[in-house]
């Protein structure tokens, strides 16, 4: 059952318009953004989106632009860690 609903919200996620994805990407930045965590975070770790995954890059850069450390992940032989990210 959770490998059906995986499969049908990939789906559904790919199915979607780039203009709904970059409307929905903005709006999970706006309220990550109001977040007292985010705020008050020096480090955080975002991603680089694929399969029509909400696009983070404006998220990034401006945390960036707050002077937040940003940090992606980055899989390597020994597993997934924290990279440092620097424009």
């Amino acid at each position: 059952m959770k490998d059906e609903m995986r499969r049908e919200m990939l789906d559904k996620r790919q199915s979607m318009s780039s203009q709904n994805v970059q409307r929905d990407s903005e709006a999970i930045m706006q309220r990550l953004l109001l977040l007292s965590c985010i705020q008050d975070a020096q480090r955080i770790m975002t991603y680089c989106a694929i399969k029509n995954e909400p696009d983070m890059w404006n998220l990034t850069n401006t945390l960036l632009n707050m002077g937040k450390q940003i940090a992606l992940p980055c899989v390597t032989p020994d597993g997934l860690v924290a990279a440092n990210f620097c424009r």
